[in-house]
């Protein structure tokens, strides 16, 4: 697998325009354009932390690729609505997601990503999946200062309209999450749908990789809940 699948991407509408590039393998670039103004530049060092890769068998010919990155040191600045700039510090931390595939007909999945710093300061990365890149292995990874390590699968299970537990059956993973503002959407077309909920979450709790536990208060993340039919 490349270590950098995406080169460039660029979208424009609704007034909008959004680049994305990659000078070379360390380091991508994100630039968001509002009628023409720079209001988001952002350079991320992905070179200084270890990619997640997995591609794996979905139904009966297809199949479902990812590779992300969390705690992804980042620069750059972004302008508010009255022009004044605001320049990232040295705490600000970034994740991407090039994922990809032929899904099942129907698919439905919960996601988590999370990128913080513990109080000593260690970068501590999540990402979590259920119903998706799970039928040989799983994406669920932990990130320590940019070293990856393996997770086991997990359960999201809803506890309430703001809260969700993230749990493995061997108890290496005891999360919960409370979320706030969503990006939601809910489409049906006949042929194809969408019902998409995405919050802006809290996460507390316990993850134990080699040995050691880590304890998680309050660490900003996303956590998705998606229903497509394709």
């Amino acid at each position: 697998l490349q270590a950098q699948p995406l080169e460039a991407a660029h979208w424009k509408g609704l007034g909008l325009e959004v680049r994305l590039s990659a000078a070379h393998a360390a380091v991508r670039t994100l630039e968001v354009l509002q009628k023409g103004q720079l209001r988001l530049q952002v350079s991320l060092q992905i070179g200084q932390v270890q990619p997640l890769s997995l591609c794996s068998p979905t139904g009966a010919t297809g199949w479902t690729y990812t590779q992300k990155y969390t705690t992804v040191p980042v620069s750059g600045f972004w302008v508010d609505g009255q022009g004044q700039r605001h320049v990232l510090g040295p705490d600000w931390l970034g994740s991407t997601d090039d994922s990809c595939g032929f899904l099942r007909r129907e698919t439905a999945w919960n996601w988590l990503s999370l990128s913080g710093r513990l109080a000593d300061g260690t970068r501590l990365g999540l990402n979590l999946a259920q119903g998706v890149n799970d039928s040989f292995g799983t994406e669920n990874a932990l990130w320590i200062n940019g070293q990856v390590y393996e997770l086991p699968p997990v359960l999201f299970t809803a506890l309430g309209e703001d809260r969700w537990a993230m749990r493995s059956a061997d108890g290496q993973v005891m999360l919960e999450g409370q979320t706030g503002w969503c990006r939601r959407e809910s489409l049906n077309l006949g042929v194809v749908g969408s019902h998409f909920h995405q919050w802006v979450s809290q996460v507390s709790g316990q993850v134990v990789v080699e040995g050691h536990c880590y304890t998680l208060h309050q660490l900003p993340a996303l956590i998705e809940h998606h229903f497509a039919r394709w």
